[in-house]
C-alpha cells in the first residue's frame, strides 16, 4: 500500500484538486487517513526507531524516563494501565493522524498538501520520529489557526511530545509579530542575506579557522548520513526560495510570516551545519510549512503554463524523495505487528 498504491490515489486525486473540482475528494480524504493512520499503527519492526519506542513502551515504568517529555510519559504510562504496551504505536498514530487532519483543513490544496506530507514526512517522521512528528503536526495548527486557545493548546501538546518544537514555536511567534515593513524588508534583501550569515555562524561557532581546510570532509561526512541532508529536498528548497522571492507581490497578501519562517529555517539550517542534532530539526519543522507552502504558491499562480511547470518539477523532487525512503532496509518489507493483535498486556 505504502510503496504504490497509496501513492498513486494520492497523486490522482492531487491532479483532479488542482485542476477540477478539490471539494468532491474531500469524503475520500478521511479514507486516505484512515488508511495511512492503520499503516503507522499496525507496522512491526519498520522505522530506525522502532526498536527505541518499542523498549520504552515496555519498560515505561522500571526505566529512567526524566529525559523524555512530560505529556509523552503520562500518555505512555496511562496506556499501559489497561492495555498491551503495543498499543501505543496506536495510540501515537491516532494523535498525529488526527491532529494532522485538523491542521490540513486550513490548506488550500488539501490533497496536494497530503501528497507532500506522504513523499517527505510519513516515513522518516510517522514511522520513526514518532514524538517529533506529533509536534511538527501542531505546528501547522499554531501556524494556520488565528484562535488563540488553539495556538495555546497546540503549543502545550507540541512541547509535551518534543522540547525542541519550544524553540521553533518561540522563533515563529517572534516572526509573526514582527512589523510589517520589516517583513518586507527581509523577504526583498534575503538573497543579500545568505552569505554574509553563514559566515558569521561559522564565526561564532569557532569554526572559521578550520573551514577551508575542513569544509570538504564535513561536507561529505554530513550529506552521507542518510537523514541528515537529502540533496533532493534541499533542490526543493532552494526552489521554493526563488519562486517565494519571483512571486512576491502576489504572495504578500497572504500570511506573509509562513514565507519569511520559512527562509529563516533555511538560513539556520547553513548557520548551524555543525550542530547535527538541532540543525536537523529546525530543518524539519521549517519543512513542515512545505504543506502550506505548495499549495499556496499554486493557488495564487494565475498562469497555467507556470503552475504546470511548476507542479511537475515538485512531483519529480518528491517522487525521488519517496523512492529514497521506501528503498530503506528500514523500512521495507512491511511487516504487521501481531503483538496489537492479540491483546496481550505483558
Amino acid at each position: 500500500v505504502c510503496s504504490s498504491d497509496l501513492w498513486i490515489m494520492i497523486f490522482l486525486c492531487s491532479l483532479y484538486e488542482l485542476y477540477f473540482n478539490k471539494y468532491k475528494l474531500y469524503k475520500l480524504e478521511k479514507i486516505i487517513y484512515i488508511i495511512l493512520f492503520l499503516v503507522t499503527a499496525l507496522r512491526y519492526d519498520n522505522g530506525s526507531d522502532f526498536r527505541n519506542y518499542y523498549e520504552i513502551f515496555k519498560n515505561i515504568n522500571v526505566m529512567d524516563s526524566n529525559y523524555l517529555e512530560y505529556i509523552f510519559v503520562k500518555v505512555v504510562k496511562l496506556n499501559n494501565l489497561f492495555f498491551n504496551f503495543n498499543f501505543n504505536f496506536i495510540l501515537m498514530s491516532g494523535i498525529n493522524h488526527i491532529i494532522l487532519y485538523y491542521g490540513m483543513r486550513k490548506v488550500k490544496y488539501r490533497f496536494i498538501g497530503l501528497f507532500i506530507y506522504l513523499n517527505v514526512f510519513f516515513l522518516p517522521y510517522s514511522f520513526n520520529a514518532m514524538r517529533q512528528s506529533i509536534s511538527m503536526a501542531c505546528f501547522l495548527i499554531f501556524v494556520l489557526y488565528n484562535n488563540f486557545w488553539k495556538k495555546i493548546i497546540s503549543f502545550i501538546i507540541a512541547i509535551g511530545f518534543h522540547k525542541v518544537s519550544f524553540y521553533i514555536f518561540i522563533l515563529y511567534f517572534f516572526v509573526e509579530k514582527i512589523k510589517p515593513k520589516l517583513k518586507i524588508s527581509v523577504i526583498k534583501k534575503v538573497n543579500y542575506l545568505i552569505m554574509p550569515i553563514f559566515f558569521i555562524g561559522l564565526l561564532f561557532s569557532n569554526k572559521i579557522t578550520l573551514f577551508l581546510s575542513n569544509y570538504i570532509n564535513k561536507l561529505k561526512i554530513f550529506i552521507e548520513k542518510d537523514f541528515a541532508l537529502s540533496i533532493s529536498g534541499l533542490i526543493l528548497r532552494i526552489m521554493l526560495i526563488g519562486i517565494i522571492l519571483f512571486y512576491y507581490k502576489k504572495l504578500r497578501n497572504t500570511k506573509l510570516n509562513i514565507y519569511i519562517f520559512y527562509v529563516i529555517g533555511f538560513l539556520l539550517y547553513g548557520i548551524l551545519y555543525s550542530e547535527y542534532m538541532f540543525n536537523t530539526r529546525i530543518n524539519m519543522f521549517t519543512r513542515t510549512l512545505e504543506m502550506i507552502i505548495i499549495p499556496e504558491i499554486l493557488y495564487k499562480i494565475n498562469s497555467r503554463t507556470s503552475k504546470n511547470l511548476i507542479f511537475i518539477i515538485i512531483i519529480l523532487i518528491l517522487s525521488a524523495v519517496y523512492v529514497k525512503e521506501i528503498n530503506l532496509d528500514v523500512n521495507k518489507p512491511y511487516k504487521l505487528n501481531y503483538e496489537i493483535l492479540n491483546g496481550d498486556r505483558k
